[in-house]
Parts: structure tokens; sequence; C-alpha cells
């Protein structure tokens, strides 16, 4: 039987690194830089590679790093037998960047059995805010 109290344990950033760590992460040099119950920090060291035709970072990669904070987020709220993926994100570009690494902040707005909502802000080192977004995540026993 199922024990419907049973207890997430808390996940430090060494932990956490190891089980996010993947080739695609490692592409795009993804840093959790932060981690506690609440939320997830990571960082995206920005260089040319990341960069559209006029120079300023791809929206692409500002989506990764919000949906990639996000499963950081949601990867500390697991149990033992759950996995989890991301089934719908919404981002809203508030601002354009070149060349300052970003960081984005990962918060749980709610924790269902098996449908999860979060948000991620992203800002770059001198904290002006880049975008937002949310992210619906489906949680799953591991099969």
């Amino acid at each position: 039987m199922n024990n419907p109290f049973e207890r997430r344990r808390k996940m430090d950033i060494a932990e956490l690194n190891k089980r996010m760590k993947s080739p695609f992460w490692e592409l795009l040099n993804l840093q959790i830089i932060e981690t506690n119950d609440e939320r997830v920090v990571l960082k995206l060291p920005v260089h040319q590679g990341l960069t559209q035709p006029y120079g300023f970072v791809h929206g692409g990669a500002i989506a990764t790093l919000i949906d990639s904070a996000i499963a950081s987020l949601m990867t500390c709220t697991l149990k033992q037998h759950e996995e989890t993926v991301t089934i719908e994100m919404k981002v809203n570009y508030l601002s354009s960047t070149r060349d300052k690494d970003l960081f984005a902040e990962a918060s749980l707005v709610k924790r269902g059995k098996t449908i999860s909502v979060a948000m991620a802000i992203v800002r770059d080192v001198d904290g002006k805010d880049i975008a937002i977004g949310t992210a619906t995540f489906f949680v799953r026993k591991k099969t």
C-alpha cells in the first residue's frame, strides 16, 4: 500500500547535479547554483554559440534554461519511485540580452499527485528581468 504521507527527502546540490546530468546539460554547461525545499537556481553561461543572428541570446536557450530549472525543482519533489516530464510550457520574454550570464530561479506553484505546475524567472547578472515561464509537469511511477 502506498503511504500518502511519505516524506520526500531533501536533495543537496551535488545529488541534484548527479540526477540532472545529461549530454544536453553538458553541452549548455548548465550549473545548479542553489537548491532548497522551495526553489532551485540554475546558471546558463552565455557564449556566442547561444546567440541568434542579431547577437542576442536565442529564445530557445532561454526557454531551455526555464524548463531545466523547473525540471530540477520537480526532481527535488519526487519520491524514490517517481519520475517526471514536461507536458506544457509558456514563456514570456521581457527583455533581450547579449553577453551576460543568465540565471533562472524556479519555484513550485502546486505539486499534485500526477500534475504539477511551477514557474521560473530568468535574470541576467545585473538582476535585469529577461523572461518568465510557467510549466506543467506530469509525475508518474517509474516504469
